[in-house]
């Protein structure tokens, strides 16, 4: 089965602009005046205190968060994807009613949908991250009659192009831009890893698009971009968009973390 099904971080470098508040200049990286902190400084510092910081943090893409990097968590996403029935199913849900299904690992997934644009409303655990791609992708020869199947080598190597596909993809959190081009999300482009997968006999994902496949799935490959973001408890956005070839999705989540 080939297919796109987009969920579809950045250590955010933060647009914090200097302030000019009551004639004040202050450094809003460092939090202090710019040049030599003088009396007259110290005073403008506490008329123009640094920014508060944001209520999240996009996780470092070269880390291991569980005992997994971003691409083997990618391979989880799929998995939580292909394994959960049509009926309940996040990618297809348009409000986010069922967001919170089947969510077993200790990361929060989140789902894109099969195109256009959605809205939906979740509530996460404050205890899980939350892992999602922009764009992604997986290929493998399930459901496929033997003579039209593609060699592994070859899914492979399409997947490792994958890139080369996609012309816009963005992301916003709480208002603020983390990107807005596929080159800002370099860092987040997972190497292709295999994993494999069971259809369920009877309301899968496979049934809903039209394929013929029930029971394990082996080998399966998958690269993405995939984003990890803790937040603080609240009300949070997380806004994201992108095109790969003739695909485009526009997808919008208002989160209630508690």
């Amino acid at each position: 089965m080939l297919s796109l099904l987009p969920g579809s971080s950045v250590t955010v470098a933060f647009l914090l602009l200097s302030g000019f508040l009551s004639g004040c200049a202050v450094d809003a990286q460092t939090g202090e005046a710019q040049g030599a902190l003088t009396a007259s400084d110290q005073e403008l510092l506490r008329q123009c205190p640094p920014p508060a910081k944001p209520g999240f943090e996009i996780l470092k893409p070269k880390g291991k968060y569980f005992g997994k990097r971003y691409e083997d968590w990618g391979s989880e996403w799929w998995r939580w994807a292909l394994e959960t029935p049509a009926s309940t199913h996040p990618i297809i849900d348009e409000t986010g009613e069922f967001c919170g299904v089947n969510q077993t690992e200790p990361l929060f997934f989140l789902a894109g949908d099969f195109g256009g644009s959605v809205a939906r409303d979740c509530t996460v655990p404050r205890s899980k991250p939350v892992f999602f791609p922009l764009l992604n992708f997986f290929w493998d020869n399930c459901g496929v009659p033997p003579d039209e199947q593609t060699p592994n080598s070859e899914i492979i190597d399409e997947l490792e192009n994958f890139s080369d596909s996609v012309t816009t993809l963005t992301l916003k959190v709480d208002g603020v831009t983390i990107g807005s081009d596929p080159d800002d999300f370099t860092r987040y482009l997972g190497g292709v890893t295999k994993f494999s997968y069971v259809v369920p006999e009877e309301d899968s994902l496979y049934e809903y698009i039209g394929f013929d496949f029930a029971g394990r799935c082996a080998p399966s490959f998958q690269t993405g971009y995939y984003v990890l973001i803790s937040f603080e408890r609240g009300k949070h956005e997380i806004e994201f968009s992108g095109t790969q070839a003739d695909f485009s999705l526009d997808v919008k989540y208002t989160l209630t973390v508690k």
